[in-house]
């Protein structure tokens, strides 16, 4: 079975799910979305924390909210301190090994709504 997993990036938490190949889903964990004056590193640190709790073996999606590229850089943030031109899908990709998706945390829940449903 491959684990497919999808983070949703906040402004005080972000919060991971891992679903089967039924869309089921089998595993779920949060951290605490790092604010103020910790660094952009602290963030991916949290991330790759996130996604490797939840067993990432298949595809990783991260949902960010702000403006984002269809490269996965996240030009701003409204809710993320510091955050411009982030490279978040090349670094989290070198740092976890594979590839990650990245887009705005809305189009991603619209994305799953039709996919999967509510």
């Amino acid at each position: 079975m491959t684990l497919r997993v999808g983070i949703d990036v906040g402004g005080t938490k972000a919060l991971g799910v891992a679903i089967d190949d039924a869309g089921v889903v089998v595993a779920e964990d949060r951290r605490a979305t790092p604010r103020g004056d910790e660094s952009l590193d602290a963030l991916l640190d949290t991330l790759v924390e996130l996604a490797r709790s939840l067993g990432v073996d298949g595809s990783l999606g991260i949902g960010v909210p702000g403006l984002v590229t269809r490269d996965g850089v996240l030009r701003a943030a409204p809710n993320l301190d510091g955050v411009a031109d982030l490279e978040v899908g090349r670094l989290l990709g070198e740092r976890l090994g594979h590839a990650v998706s990245v887009d705005n945390d809305a189009t991603c829940a619209t994305v799953a709504e039709w996919q999967l449903g509510a």
